[in-house]
Formats: C-alpha cells, structure tokens, sequence
C-alpha cells in the first residue's frame, strides 16, 4: 500500500507560493535533516512546488479555497485538546504538504511523516496560521503546539498527538455512561491497519490512555503487534490481548483489536459476553 502523509496548514487568507523561502525556513530552523534543494519547474499544478530533502520529495500546494477534508466530521466522537472549530471555521484557503512512497518499514515510513512535519512547521513560520490540519487522522492542531512538538521529533520521540486521532465507541446495547470503546484514525498508513480498543466498563479518559499508550509503543519503539500478543503496562494497570480482525468496529477498516479481560466481549472470539438495554 502506498504510505503517503499529508498536513495542511489553514488561512484566513490565501498565501503566494514562495519555494525558496520555504528552503530557506527549513535549512535555518532544521540543519539536522539533511540538504534541502527547491526544484523549480518541476510541477504542472499552478501554486504547486517541489522540495527535495536528502533526496525525498515533498509536494507543496497553495489553495485559495477552503481544506475540504477539514470540514469532514467523524461518526464517532474525537478526543479533542483543542476545539478549532472557530478557526476553521474562519479559514478560506490553505497550504499543503505533502510526501510519500511504498516503503514497508516502519523507520522509512517515519520518516515520511517526519519530512511532512518539518516542512510544515517552517511554512508555519513563514505564515499567519489558523490551524495545521493532519489528513486521515482527524488532528486539527494549534499552529504554535504542532511547531514545538518538532523540537521533540528531532530527538526521535513520536508526535502522536499530532499524527493520530482517537474517537470514543459506545457499543450496541449499552448506555453512554456503561461501556466504552476507543478507536484510531491515522495509524494505517504506518501499520497498514488501525487500532481499536474494545469497549469495556471504563471512561474516556482511560480509554483513550490506553489505546494511545499503545500507539505510543508502536511508533515510538517499534512494538510489534500481532494476534495473540499480550501487551502488558503496569504503570496504566493494563494486560490487553491483540486480535486481528477485518472490519470490526469500522467496516471499511481492518484493525489490531486491543482486547482487557473485563471488556464487554470474549477475549477469544471478541462475540458479546451480555448486552443491556441503552
């Protein structure tokens, strides 16, 4: 599958396009990621340029139209720290970022979203930035938190919060108070599936510190997941078992279901252990 990130930074204003001072941002602010090089000439897209980084190519747009994608709103609840509802909702144009290939190792991967990272907290600079957009994760970010969390990137720590999204799941039976579940958006271009955290007697704050402390592990230090797998944390009182599954939760997803002893389903055969009525 092909493995391609993309960030969008949001305006209120359209913004010129202006590749040599983007070239000129990163190699100032991020010497540690190799030669920067703007290719001129390179795109057919009006608006549209090329970066190169150490030989990796990021495509960068200017839009004077509003981030479509931005707009989109899931059916399941996100875990927000920020509501930018009001600045997206100011927003009428955008910049994009964009880089990626078919590389299958997670190192490699990484290093495509870091690339899109770097790349847009330079424009970030350069730029009166509403808010910074990450597609496929539901992640609308304050400008000034996704460019601080580029300091811990450089020193290898993952930027999860700004990478992956988490929405609740109440299940079928049960009131909103009884039962929750937590799922990711974001995490299948790095795994090639998502992860979803059956619904247990819990809240949401307990289940989004588990399902994300296992993102964590899996970009940060490479955990790798696969049926069967007991993921032990004694710090957040977890043992989760990982099923694979096609289309649980989600149908349109396949995704590493985290299953706790006390969760509302069979470990085994994730089937429901009783319902109650909502």
């Amino acid at each position: 599958m092909s493995r391609r990130f993309t960030a969008s930074i949001l305006l209120e204003q359209p913004w010129p396009l202006n590749i040599d001072a983007i070239a000129a941002a990163i190699a100032r602010r991020f010497p540690q990621v190799g030669r920067t090089e703007a290719v001129v000439g390179q795109s057919d897209v009006r608006d549209s340029a090329l970066l190169r980084i150490d030989g990796g190519n990021i495509v960068i747009t200017s839009e004077e139209v509003r981030c479509a994608p931005a707009d989109e709103v899931p059916r399941m609840k996100m875990v927000r720290r920020w509501d930018g509802s009001r600045d997206l909702a100011r927003h009428t144009a955008h910049v994009t970022v964009s880089c990626g290939g078919r590389l299958s190792d997670l190192a490699g991967v990484k290093a495509y979203a870091a690339a899109v990272h770097f790349v847009t907290a330079a424009i970030l600079d350069l730029t009166p930035a509403l808010g910074v957009y990450w597609h496929g994760s539901h992640v609308l970010n304050r400008p000034q938190a996704f460019s601080a969390a580029s300091g811990a990137l450089l020193q290898g720590e993952m930027p999860l919060d700004n990478w992956v999204g988490f929405a609740g799941y109440v299940p079928s039976g049960y009131a909103a108070g009884d039962a929750i579940g937590m799922v990711s958006h974001g995490l299948r271009p790095f795994l090639g599936r998502e992860l979803e955290l059956a619904p247990r007697r819990s809240n949401a704050a307990s289940a989004h510190l588990w399902i994300s402390t296992v993102a964590q592990r899996v970009l940060g230090s490479g955990l790798d997941l696969g049926d069967g797998l007991h993921v032990i944390d004694a710090a957040q009182n977890f043992d989760l078992t990982v099923r694979e599954r096609t289309f649980w939760l989600r149908r349109d997803l396949s995704s590493y279901v985290l299953v706790s002893p006390d969760a509302v389903v069979e470990v085994a055969s994730l089937r429901p252990r009783h319902r109650r009525a909502a």
